[in-house]
């Protein structure tokens, strides 16, 4: 990891018994113990493994919505101030963005397809679906560059993210890591083609009207019954299963209108989820109030 950071300034890593162990005792503490949702676990699991890398800044992204194990805007708030003080009282610079999370984020759930878009999005090509996963991004970025000292606001490292998304250079530094770390950079050239489910199945709207809401977490919970999450440890997990979202929370839908698109391995798990996100949409007579992505900024001063 060492050798990849020099070279190319980033790296993709994992939790490991010998890397932030506290990490994995504090999983299993919470699973076995029912305080999955314990914002004083999920603290001291999440801040482990950053403050380990002897940060001089980070930023935090803090859930808002039926998606978040904090659903409620002070839940969420409450999380974020015990991380962003905890991150200070360590020397790190820490800011928390609180994001809505009331419907899934970007165009796709799941596991290779999310690649896909990232993918898609660092060459250039930019899918309406994913605007709210790009906004989001920049904004991240941005503070990121602003606690960094290369921008001078928050504003302007989001505008400086966009850019170099829009050049290339991110695209062309993802290359580099992947490369670094003995990956295949072929199947960069198109995700499109790599994704071979088995079964594919289409939930269509059963009337006009607004797309008015949705349980955030069943989508969460139908992407993992179609094998792209485990139910139990040592399941194995499917590259190919997941979502695809073709409209968002406000958006105009008519009757038959392609909602969501399910993807799987195993044609004997489309029933259970197609039925989940069946249940879940809200169709509505009135367009609902679109929220902000970013609903607050949680910062020290």
């Amino acid at each position: 990891m060492g050798e990849v950071l020099r070279e190319c300034h980033a790296a993709l890593v994992g939790q490991t018994p010998r890397l932030v162990p506290a990490d994995r005792i504090l999983y299993g503490m919470r699973d076995h113990t029912g305080t999955v949702e314990s914002p004083f676990l999920i603290c001291a699991s999440i801040m482990s493994k950053k403050l380990a890398e002897d940060l001089r800044g980070l930023v935090l992204d803090v859930k808002v919505g039926s998606g978040a194990f904090m659903p409620t805007l002070e839940r969420s708030r409450f999380l974020a101030e015990l991380m962003v003080s905890t991150g200070e009282s360590a020397g790190t610079k820490t800011v928390a963005l609180l994001t809505a999370m009331n419907e899934p984020l970007g165009r796709f759930s799941g596991n290779w397809v999310e690649i896909w878009e990232c993918v898609d999005i660092m060459k250039g090509l930019r899918h309406a679906m994913s605007a709210d996963l790009i906004e989001l991004s920049n904004a991240l970025s941005g503070w990121g560059l602003f606690l960094a000292g290369r921008a001078r606001s928050p504003e302007e490292g989001a505008a400086l993210a966009d850019e170099i998304l829009r050049s290339g250079a991110a695209y062309t530094a993802w290359l580099k890591i992947v490369a670094a770390q003995a990956g295949d950079t072929s199947v960069f050239e198109d995700p499109a083609a790599f994704h071979k489910p088995k079964a594919t199945r289409v939930l269509r709207s059963p009337r006009a009207g607004f797309l008015a809401g949705m349980d955030c977490k069943e989508v969460g919970w139908a992407v993992q019954r179609l094998g792209a999450g485990r139910a139990r440890p040592g399941d194995p997990v499917s590259a190919h299963a997941g979502i695809e979202s073709h409209a968002k929370i406000g958006d105009r839908v008519e009757v038959g209108q392609t909602l969501f698109t399910l993807f799987s391995e195993d044609e004997s798990l489309i029933e259970e989820p197609l039925r989940m996100l069946e249940a879940t949409v809200e169709i509505g007579e009135v367009r609902p109030e679109r929220l902000s992505l970013v609903r607050e900024v949680v910062k020290v001063g």
